[in-house]
């Protein structure tokens, strides 16, 4: 009867621990398709302010913009879809996106990646029982970019980049060139939420 009893319990850990892995995969599917379409939606609200910045005022205009409203914009996107939401880079401009430990792994992980010239693709990663983080590498795509993160002193005047200190003097987000690994949008998902998402 022990033996009986025993193996019944050790059965029902097994399947315990297969409904556990099941709806944990469930959770990481949700949260790379809810990543992609909050970090896409969050770029796009992001970028059109800035083209707008560029086209009211200029690139000083626009550090000034992003100085003043890039955060407050990311909260108000945050609010919107009840996550956490960071752009976070191994060149940090902004100190308030400074890497935690989880998210310098990743980026350690995709600069790896973009180094050795392999795809690169988000990734999740269980933070504790009930938070998820969304990592998905940013890449510096478009020429424009370069105005304020390329090389100081060619693509980066010298004088924009003495007006980048004034706003930011820790600032290390210079020296790219097209198409280099910029930094990752990194999206904390509460499992209760992602449970409830269709």
């Amino acid at each position: 009867m022990l033996k009986i009893l025993t193996a019944f319990f050790l059965l029902s850990l097994f399947f315990a621990a297969c409904e556990k892995e099941g709806n944990h995969r469930l959770l990481e599917s949700r949260a790379l398709e809810l990543g992609t379409q909050i970090s896409d939606s969050t770029q796009k609200v992001l970028a059109g302010n800035l083209k707008k910045a560029i086209a009211e005022g200029g690139v000083f205009h626009a550090i000034e913009y992003c100085n003043l409203e890039a955060m407050p914009i990311t909260r108000k996107m945050e609010e919107k879809y009840g996550v956490k939401i960071k752009r976070s880079s191994l060149k940090v401009r902004n100190p308030q996106d400074r890497p935690d430990e989880n998210e310098l792994s990743l980026l350690r992980h995709f600069d790896s990646l973009a180094t050795a010239g392999a795809p690169m693709t988000p990734a999740i990663r269980w933070l504790d029982d009930d938070h998820l983080l969304y990592a998905r590498p940013i890449m510096l795509n478009k020429g424009l970019c370069l105005s304020c993160h390329g090389e100081v002193g060619s693509a980066v005047s010298d004088s924009l980049y003495a007006f980048i200190r004034s706003k930011y003097p820790e600032d290390r987000a210079t020296g790219y060139k097209l198409n280099d690994f910029r930094g990752m949008w990194s999206i904390v998902f509460d499992e209760d939420q992602l449970e409830k998402a269709d």
